[in-house]
């Protein structure tokens, strides 16, 4: 009968799992699009080889490196090491690379370095530009000689009406300015 053969059937051998669940479920989807084998993947890293490990797959592992008591509990794991689950079969191999995180964080760096060079070069340009556009401005310095102008008359008969210039930073309180209707 079909009850019976179904009683009969064997069932897959539960997966041993050390790390805490909700982390290990965090872990497991980060790597579960890892192409790789675990192995492979720890010779990719030792060898630094842009082919197999980009820029999304080491932002993904910074998330995943092994916290010390989990790399305590891989080294203490004296079983089966097949029979671990996901998640500690990634550990076990992780453990191997020294200084995993540090290789990762460095390894990152290196892999955007130049894009984020390009980007501050591009912004250190706009500044540069921006900055060149107000010193050779003929009309900026007109403002600024009507400001010091009017700050000198608005202050007439005090000492700071008699100013010859004035801090930059002063401009961001022209706004407060009050006028007197007589």
């Amino acid at each position: 009968s079909a009850s019976s053969s179904s009683s009969q059937t064997p069932e897959k051998a539960k997966a041993i799992e050390l790390i805490d669940s909700k982390r290990s479920t965090n872990i497991g989807i980060r790597i579960s699009g890892i192409k790789l084998s675990y192995s492979d993947l720890r010779i990719a890293l030792l060898r630094v080889d842009e082919d197999k490990v980009t820029e999304k797959l080491v932002s993904a592992l910074l998330g995943c490196t092994p916290l010390p008591d989990e790399v305590e509990l891989i080294k203490n794991f004296d079983g089966n090491k097949d029979l671990l689950g996901s998640v500690e079969k990634f550990f076990v191999e992780m453990i191997k690379i020294p200084f995993l995180e540090q290789r990762l964080q460095t390894y990152l760096f290196k892999l955007q370095f130049e894009q984020k060079t390009s980007d501050l070069n591009k912004d250190l340009s706009t500044y540069l530009n921006a900055l060149s556009e107000i010193k050779n401005s003929v009309l900026m310095k007109e403002i600024l000689v009507m400001v010091l102008a009017v700050g000198n008359y608005l202050n007439g008969g005090t000492p700071r009406g008699q100013a010859f210039g004035f801090k930059l930073d002063n401009l961001l309180r022209l706004g407060d300015t009050k006028s007197v209707d007589f």
